[in-house]
């Protein structure tokens, strides 16, 4: 029998990837960040995306790193640019790759839309 596995959003999940690398930049292990808050394998879980937490755990965890709330937003913000631009590359890249203007034209068109 296939154990399922419970699907998060991208959002969701990045916010356990942020979260893993403010633990790590500011050296603390598992079980500091952790604290008495949730167990060490949740927090791994959390980290590596197999979980979300609630958002009093989250709070209570970033406190344990020392991170507020505001520096965590503006990574978590920066993430999500990098990743855009990165998608935005690859798209420009393929479509000259193929010579496909018409592509290239909508991809430049949306980004003067946006």
């Amino acid at each position: 029998m296939d154990k399922k596995t419970k699907k998060y959003s991208e959002e969701e999940l990045a916010i356990g990837i942020i979260f893993k690398e403010f633990r790590i930049s500011k050296g603390f292990s598992q079980l500091e960040a952790a604290g008495n808050e949730i167990s060490v394998t949740h927090l791994s879980n959390f980290e590596n995306g197999k979980t979300v937490i609630s958002t009093n755990h989250f709070l209570n965890i970033l406190q344990n790193i020392n991170v507020n709330m505001f520096e965590f937003q503006n990574s978590l913000n920066q993430y999500f640019q990098k990743k855009d631009l990165l998608l935005f590359n690859i798209e420009m890249a393929d479509a000259f790759a193929e010579k496909n203007v018409s592509k290239l034209r909508m991809i430049t068109e949306d980004c003067i839309k946006n």
